[in-house]
């Protein structure tokens, strides 16, 4: 689809993901209108729109969307007790639109009018002062000291934002926290300003509101300036609901070729962004470890819970098979976790009310203090773009 292009699409409106340009994931659907929207979708361009539902805006009207590809399908055998057919898809996130208005046709598929956003490539700031009789010379080197020398601004300003010097900021960021490593068969960290802008918007463990301002910048140098800012904030991991630490980010680590984080879905349709980590805290383990269904080959899985307020954090994998290395790591349900900078404070009391087991329940003023954490955070990111 074309750049600035207004056409109609099908909109899949979907709580708690917000799908980046370059990020693949899975959909185990069994309600049989979306089947039935994406057997259309399959019979056509193979292309739908993707809507995060994690603003809680009253409409759908102006939220940004991506556009979704779909290059893998199939049945799923029913279920012998129950009788329920589903229908598996996996898609890759292409281009980023805003949806002007939406309606539902008589099947019941809603569909959306969209225009597609651009992605703005910013020219070099310093090429209206440079000496163009330099330019024959060609190499990177010349072209620095042709701009050093006659603009009348500072080096590093230029190099703020050059897209190349930001790339290899970025991988040294990530090479300092410990993303890099060939354990557990991590893929190759994009080198393409545009392509690692969306890796790290898609990787990030951040909340749902900054990943949805990410997908609203407009240009890969830009996105880079604020993912660089984010990975130097980020130093712990945290249960969302009482803040209790419970990994380190260099504890961060890729199990996939995908990256650090995974989308992911269990046998209900439930879709999970998952986190690896090699190494986790304060949690506790639910259940025994079970092979069936695992994301991972030749691991087992079990559910683990935040020691201190239960809430469900994801899951600690253990190797079923001889030979695997890493030998343990664990999921993080991203929607379960938040990122913070340095040791939480163990007195912070839960939010969107209730009490830690033991204590005395949240006032209504802390309450509301925590169900508003998502609007703080808007802010500052916003802080982050300015």
């Amino acid at each position: 689809i074309y750049d600035n292009e207004v056409t109609t699409i099908p909109i899949l409106h979907y709580p708690h993901i917000v799908l980046m340009p370059g990020q693949i994931f899975p959909l185990t659907l069994f309600d049989p209108g979306s089947i039935a929207m994406m057997r259309n979708v399959l019979a056509g361009r193979k292309t739908f729109g993707m809507v995060s539902a994690h603003s809680g805006a009253p409409q759908l009207k102006g939220l940004i969307g991506t556009t979704a590809e779909i290059f893998e399908y199939g049945e799923l055998a029913p279920e012998p007790d129950i009788g329920i057919t589903g229908f598996k898809i996996k898609a890759k996130g292409r281009q980023r639109f805003r949806l002007q208005s939406t309606h539902t046709d008589n099947s019941g598929v809603k569909l959306g009018l969209v225009k597609m956003l651009p992605e703005i490539s910013l020219t070099n700031p310093f090429n209206s002062s440079r000496l163009r009789s330099c330019d024959r010379k060609g190499d990177r080197k010349s072209l620095e000291r042709n701009l050093r020398a006659f603009s009348p601004m500072p080096s590093y300003i230029y190099f703020m934002y050059d897209s190349q010097k930001l790339v290899s900021r970025v991988h040294t960021s990530l090479l300092n926290c410990g993303w890099y490593t060939d354990r557990g068969g991590s893929g190759k960290i994009p080198t393409s300003p545009e392509e690692l802008s969306w890796w790290l918007a898609a990787n990030l463990p951040i909340q749902d509101t900054w990943k949805y301002h990410l997908l609203g910048i407009n240009s890969d140098i830009q996105r880079l300036r604020v993912e660089l800012c984010i990975l130097a904030t980020i130093q712990v991991l945290v249960c969302r609901r009482c803040y209790n630490d419970l990994a380190d980010q260099t504890d961060i680590f890729s199990m996939s070729a995908e990256g650090p984080q995974g989308a992911f879905v269990n046998p209900g349709g439930h879709l999970h962004e998952t986190l690896t980590v090699y190494k986790a805290k304060n949690l506790k383990l639910v259940g025994n470890p079970s092979t069936e269904y695992s994301w991972f080959p030749g691991y087992a899985w079990t559910i683990v819970e935040c020691s201190r307020c239960f809430n469900h954090i994801g899951w600690k994998f253990t190797a079923a098979k001889d030979g695997l290395r890493p030998d343990k790591f664990y999921g993080f349900s991203r929607k379960s976790i938040s990122s913070a900078l340095g040791k939480q404070d163990d007195t912070r009391p839960p939010p969107g009310g209730g009490h830690f087991p033991g204590g005395e329940p949240l006032s209504p003023a802390q309450q509301q203090q925590h169900i508003n954490d998502d609007d703080h955070s808007q802010h500052d990111m916003a802080d982050l773009i300015m």
